[in-house]
């Protein structure tokens, strides 16, 4: 009896270390929610000389060219037509000037502050890039090593240039909500990026983020939610005009829209347009874009790392 009341002490602090250090895995425990990891070991594709028919690839070297082929296709050049605005879209994406003072702080040089800052709020758990390099190895840097580094980056800033291997990436398939079943599309694509670059853009992601909402820029028809903000906000807003209009026997119509690989199949082109309509300087744009383009990635498979793939579009 004593060693039974035991074990339930035990499992009942254990739960409640859980609750105070990891409440993500504390919640998929309680809902019994479990995401197993894929393996790609085989593959199921369509038949080519019968779209009712699948097929399941076996050989290893095959089963690694379906899975860039699908990401291939996932991340392939889009038909955007943007040449072909008509006169009311060329007017809504016109540059807006009364901003662009305050994008000041953004082309400033990085600080040791700020990388310091960045790299404090780093997990050690995060797997590294292509290079084998993992955030581990950046917490411990010597202070002349991070401002070789500093320097680095404000010449790639500066000039609107970055590093080949920044371009490069694996990617980890995980699950989707649909079975698996093998089919590699009913995975989202995880990329392994660099570390370095990762470091660089989540100072920039800083900057811009507090520039945007100190600054009101993105309001009205170009609102969006920011780093660190609640979507508890809109959330209870929408609450609360659902219950006026049951309250009140008012008709509703309300529309939500899922965008099927939103991040995969954004056109670089689409993405300059609304970066110069913000008004950001063209350095800045001219940088980003650099990144994006010319990406290569290489799947992780249970034989290896697939060959590789060229993303002509979205954003990793």
């Amino acid at each position: 009896m004593q060693q039974t009341r035991l074990q339930i002490l035990c499992q009942i602090e254990s739960k409640f270390e859980m609750i105070q250090t990891n409440q993500s895995l504390w919640l998929n425990s309680s809902l019994e929610k479990y995401r197993p990891n894929v393996k790609i070991d085989r593959a199921v594709i369509t038949n080519p000389q019968n779209s009712m028919e699948k097929c399941l690839i076996l050989e290893p070297n095959a089963v690694k060219q379906v899975a860039a082929d699908t990401f291939a296709h996932q991340f392939r050049k889009r038909r955007t037509m943007l040449d072909n605005l008509s006169p009311y879209w060329r007017e809504i994406y016109k540059r807006q000037s009364e901003f662009e003072d305050a994008y000041v702080p953004l082309m400033e040089s990085f600080t040791e502050e700020e990388w310091l800052e960045t790299t404090r709020e780093l997990s050690r758990k995060s797997a590294a890039g292509p290079s084998g390099i993992n955030y581990r190895i950046l917490k411990k840097l010597p202070l002349d090593f991070i401002k070789f580094i500093l320097r680095f980056y404000n010449v790639c800033y500066r000039t609107s240039c970055n590093p080949t291997a920044w371009r490069q990436s694996n990617i980890i398939p995980i699950l989707k909500p649909e079975k698996f079943s093998y089919n590699i599309s009913n995975t989202w694509p995880i990329a392994l990026l660099d570390v370095f670059r990762k470091v660089l853009t989540k100072m920039i992601t800083k900057r811009l983020s507090y520039i945007l909402s100190t600054n009101g820029i993105l309001k009205g028809h170009n609102f969006c939610g920011l780093k660190e903000e609640s979507t508890s906000t809109p959330l209870n807003l929408l609450n609360n005009i659902m219950k006026d209009a049951k309250d009140h026997c008012k008709e509703l119509w309300i529309l939500t829209q899922d965008m099927a690989k939103a991040y995969d199949s954004i056109s670089m082109e689409g993405l300059r347009m609304s970066l110069y309509r913000l008004g950001i300087p063209n350095i800045f744009i001219d940088w980003l874009i650099n990144l994006f383009e010319g990406r290569s990635m290489k799947v992780i498979t249970a034989f290896g790392l697939s060959p590789s793939l060229n993303a002509a579009d979205g954003i990793d």
